[in-house]
């Protein structure tokens, strides 16, 4: 009598067979341990990038390149980075030269997403992108901005 063979199935995404703890009976799986280590060993990326023109494209799934660094996951990714160029840019304008020091134990007025909500914080040492030298500036930066702070949400 011939002997049976079988087939192990595949494991699924990011895991492998556990082969400590299998059995002929019950295959176990554990997270795979080849994870990527950086950017170049990713392979395939899918998602979403912007053009010269800023206008967002995809969905595209590229072999990861040096030239395909600029793919973002999803659309709102997308969406929010662009936001968020055009408020830094405005906020250089209003802060008119004044560059926050993360050194000084000075007060600053900053915007930040907290529980998913776009507010106003004073911070003397928490880094944020969107600093203010006053209260007032930064009120009136949010009274302006809200649109593109609701579309930037995601990453302050």
């Amino acid at each position: 009598m011939a002997a049976r063979s079988y087939k192990i199935p595949e494991p699924p995404a990011g895991y492998e067979v556990d082969e400590e703890n299998s059995t002929f009976f019950e295959i176990k799986y554990k997270l795979s341990n080849t994870m990527p280590k950086n950017y170049a060993s990713l392979f395939d990326l899918t998602g979403y990038y912007l053009n010269s023109d800023s206008e967002v494209k995809g969905p595209v799934t590229y072999t990861v390149s040096s030239a395909r660094r600029n793919i973002f996951p999803e659309r709102e990714d997308c969406d929010a980075v662009l936001a968020l160029a055009q408020l830094m840019q405005l906020r250089d304008v209003y802060n008119q030269g004044w560059v926050p020091d993360w050194n000084d134990n000075i007060e600053k007025f900053a915007i930040c997403n907290e529980c998913n909500e776009i507010k106003p914080i004073t911070t003397v040492c928490h880094n944020k992108i969107l600093t203010f030298q006053t209260p007032e500036i930064r009120a009136v930066f949010m009274d302006n901005f809200m649109g593109y702070l609701c579309i930037a949400k995601r990453l302050l």
